[in-house]
């Protein structure tokens, strides 16, 4: 192949051709067709009451504050928050809450940093890819779901004889509102 690109590759870099019903965007990760983020803060409780707590006034300000808010923010980032909220929570325990989040499935951590997002995954209960489009300037995280591009993964890996053990897929650029203030 005179491109030197290998045919599943090229197949990743031709999305073009694939028809707009197969790509599905969240507002925010995490937030539900609703509007709100209810479906992530019920799973988020249940998932913290099975690992053995307590559903406190403190944990629920920071289920919220990570559903609700803008954009990812890292633990240390959310104690801040809490704490100029008025919410009594130590950073360890930010840190234990989140760790327990992640592990479940209901967060993502943004490439390269220790910011998390909501999965949007996660309040549907199907199991796809974890892509996700980031703007490096206000730091607003969209997952999406793409068949072509699901596809496109699957004939790399095949091509390239990999066992998998995750997909992740992030997208750095400016979001609209940051693109025409630029």
């Amino acid at each position: 192949m005179g491109s030197g690109i290998c045919p599943a590759a090229a197949t990743v870099l031709h999305l073009e051709r694939s028809s707009s019903r197969e790509l599905r965007m969240g507002e925010r990760a995490g937030v539900g067709a609703d509007g709100g983020a209810g479906a992530f803060a019920r799973r988020a409780e249940a998932v913290l009451r099975e690992n053995g707590g307590r559903m406190t006034q403190s944990r629920r300000a920071l289920i919220g504050l990570i559903a609700a808010g803008p954009r990812p923010l890292s633990p240390r980032d959310l104690h801040t928050e809490l704490r100029r909220r008025g919410v009594a929570m130590d950073l360890v325990s930010v840190y234990r809450n989140v760790g327990i989040l992640l592990e479940a499935g209901l967060l993502h951590r943004v490439l390269g940093s220790r910011a998390v997002r909501p999965c949007a995954e996660a309040r549907e209960g199907a199991r796809r890819c974890h892509h996700a489009m980031v703007c490096t300037a206000c730091g607003e995280a969209r997952e999406f779901d793409c068949a072509a591009v699901a596809s496109g993964l699957e004939e790399v890996r095949r091509a390239m004889h990999f066992k998998l053990q995750e997909r992740v897929l992030e997208l750095r650029g400016l979001c609209a509102p940051c693109a025409r203030r630029a």
